[in-house]
């Protein structure tokens, strides 16, 4: 599909491009351009991370158990962990329910909560009360087996030695002071922020912990990939080589991290003696350089929505003029990269 894509938007240039040349030996670029000023093209699709898929996963599920939610108002916010299951869902969505059905707190300024903890007590529901910086907070929850519990992001306690009452179903409410209660942001598998409001209840969004976006690495490595494809293009017609990416998932980045992926991270060194910031540099960690992957004279990043990033490489062995792409392009002006539209 990407490969289609692809040919597409080079015949719109104005080429003819030919699909993996049967005359080219080792492993073949997706496309050779010939004409008066030829091109070799590599293509790289990025399948969602495990990541990305499983927080998919979450969301779609979560989604549906808050639509099926009867008879509740307002909006929810969730936040869920690599260790979410419908399970945790179920229960989630059952304590979101019997929140949303209950009256509403005394003072507008209190914020409610569900935490979801790593160690759950099936059908004992404690419910916390303590002090974040501008508010009182509400949190509900099963029971925790370590009777530990995490904060939802951004509700951490205001004073960590304050007294914390804690008050579980059939048990005797106690008090304890917030770092003998808390050990962080939560690492359940889900969390909920739960706003009231005359609304319909409704799932406003869905973020996720405990990922690693890997897109500067896997950019890195399909550029080093598509460099040997362009280098064999290249050897039996010299000619510019251009490598398209697409990573049409929530993963895909951009400009900045683009950039860094390609050329390195911005670094500023610190001088000690006295403490002063030196010139800014990019780092070692870029993957176009003047003595490797020369044969990418330039990339073309294809994100979410179709919207594209093109970078010509002011190190490659064949360069490319930024008019055929008849886009802006990122180049090199110095020691710094603009945005040219030509």
């Amino acid at each position: 599909m990407s490969n289609d894509r692809v040919e597409a938007w080079l015949r719109n240039l104005g080429f003819d491009p030919e699909p993996e040349p049967k005359w080219v030996t080792g492993r073949k670029p997706d496309f050779f351009c010939p004409g008066a000023h030829p091109v070799w093209v590599e293509v790289k699709t990025f399948e969602p991370s495990q990541h990305s898929q499983m927080q998919d996963r979450a969301w779609q599920d979560f989604r549906l158990r808050v639509e099926k939610t009867k008879n509740a108002t307002g909006e929810v916010y969730a936040m869920t962990s690599q260790t979410y299951t419908g399970a945790h869902g179920k229960v989630a969505a059952r304590l979101l329910r019997h929140l949303a059905q209950s009256p509403a707190p005394a003072s507008s300024d209190v914020r409610e909560v569900i935490i979801i903890p790593p160690d759950p007590i099936p059908n004992i529901v404690a419910t916390i009360r303590y002090h974040c910086r501008e508010r009182e907070v509400i949190q509900i929850g099963p029971k925790s087996v370590s009777n530990q519990y995490g904060y939802y992001p951004s509700y951490e306690p205001k004073d960590w030695s304050q007294e914390v009452v804690i008050a579980c179903e059939g048990e005797t409410a106690i008090q304890r002071q917030a770092y003998d209660i808390f050990y962080g942001d939560s690492e359940g598998p889900i969390s909920l922020s739960y706003w009231r409001s005359e609304s319909p209840l409704s799932l406003g969004a869905l973020m996720s912990t405990g990922g690693y976006n890997t897109t500067a690495a896997r950019i890195r490595e399909a550029i080093d990939d598509a460099n040997d494809q362009l280098r064999s293009g290249q050897s039996a017609v010299p000619a510019p080589g251009i490598c398209v990416i697409y990573q049409e998932s929530l993963e895909a980045t951009g400009d900045r991290m683009l950039l860094a992926a390609l050329f390195g991270d911005l670094t500023i060194p610190i001088a000690l003696n006295p403490i002063q910031p030196g010139n800014p540099f990019l780092g070692r960690n870029g993957i176009l350089s003047a003595t490797k992957n020369r044969a990418v004279s330039a990339v073309k990043y294809v994100s979410l929505g179709s919207e594209e990033l093109i970078v010509l490489n002011p190190y490659a062995r064949f360069p490319i003029e930024s008019r055929i792409f008849r886009a802006p392009v990122w180049m090199a002006d110095g020691e710094t990269f603009t945005l040219s539209v030509e």
